[in-house]
């Protein structure tokens, strides 16, 4: 069994900080280290998100990765520097929990995955939603034939983002875009929700047709959504927006009723819903509440695998096939509706 997991941070943005706040919480963790492009924005980050919180600090990633109090590591940064600092991190021995999506498209999560095996460290996308109760919970409806047979899923996230075009929201040069940056989020829903129904992990699509409106000024996708096909006939409708608001809301359909959650994509300690429609009855409405934070207990999560010498998580969690699943999905909505990046492993 390994003892107090001894984390280190790459990147300081806002998800860094997020995920910073909730390991405060976590019954199995701790934060040793922290790293920046910067030493002085590893030590605002610092001063400010961890309340002076007596961590290292360190002007570039490679430093942290050198570091032998750290055991693993949590990758913030941009999309497009995933699979660098994930290989990296490998090499240097580090176990990872790497932020979604995990990389720009599947040939390079394929890469990642691959040094994990090779240097036998975790490796886990961040999908946080997944650790949580209201997860078990929802499972547990589906398994039980709360509503029938599930037919059609419905999922949406989306939001108006008020920032310039050189924000990583909008930025092509930094995987900007619904698609890459929420659509995952609900990609991934269906998907699982289909697995469950079949009494599997997961599921993949058989087909995936997509829409969406580029940006004449920054070309990426603003506005997208995808028609997934499933092997069990379950048909999934997807939506993801950065420059408009959306019902971020998932609606499962069966044969008998249909299943409600108002806002599973970050859900809290309290108060989340899950709420079950039957054909002429009275809605039945579910409270779930969770022991700590969502961040805390993907950190939980994470450090019970490595303490069980697994080198990838149970699920609900993200395993690699769940995780290359998705994204080749995510490939196949951008290809379909023609949205490169400019890599030359891309679908």
């Amino acid at each position: 069994m390994m003892n107090t997991l001894r984390w280190g941070i790459l990147g300081t943005g806002a998800i860094a900080a997020k995920f910073a706040a909730g390991l405060l919480e976590s019954t199995s963790g701790r934060l040793v280290a922290v790293a920046s492009r910067r030493r002085d924005t590893a030590d605002t980050f610092a001063a400010e998100v961890l309340s002076g919180l007596s961590v290292a600090r360190y002007d570039h990633y490679e430093k942290l990765l050198a570091d032998k109090a750290v055991d693993a590591v949590y990758i913030a940064t941009p999309h497009p520097f995933h699979a660098h600092w994930a290989i990296a991190a490998a090499q240097a021995g580090k176990h990872i929990l790497c932020e979604k999506p995990m990389a720009m498209n599947k040939a390079q999560a394929e890469r990642m995955i691959a040094a994990a095996q090779k240097h036998r460290v975790f490796l886990m996308e961040a999908f946080m939603y997944r650790c949580h109760p209201v997860v078990t919970e929802l499972r547990g409806l589906l398994r039980q034939g709360a509503i029938g047979q599930v037919r059609m899923i419905h999922a949406n996230f989306g939001f108006r983002c008020a920032v310039d075009d050189t924000h990583r929201l909008l930025n092509h040069a930094l995987g900007g875009g619904g698609i890459l940056d929420v659509g995952c989020y609900p990609i991934s829903l269906a998907r699982w929700v289909a697995g469950v129904a079949a009494g599997r992990d997961f599921l993949d699509p058989t087909a995936v047709a997509g829409a969406g409106t580029i940006g004449v000024r920054t070309g990426v996708d603003e506005m997208a959504s995808a028609l997934l096909t499933f092997p069990n006939e379950i048909l999934a409708c997807v939506n993801a927006a950065v420059r408009c608001d959306l019902p971020n809301a998932v609606h499962i359909a069966g044969s008998e009723g249909r299943i409600e959650v108002p806002w599973l994509w970050v859900p809290r300690r309290s108060g989340n819903r899950i709420i079950v429609h039957r054909p002429n009855g009275e809605p039945m409405t579910l409270a779930i509440d969770a022991p700590a934070d969502v961040y805390a207990l993907e950190a939980d999560v994470v450090a019970a695998a490595i303490a069980g010498g697994l080198q990838e998580p149970p699920a609900p969690a993200m395993n690699w096939a769940d995780t290359l699943g998705n994204m080749q999905t995510l490939d196949r909505w951008r290809e379909a509706i023609n949205l490169k990046y400019g890599y030359a492993d891309e679908a």
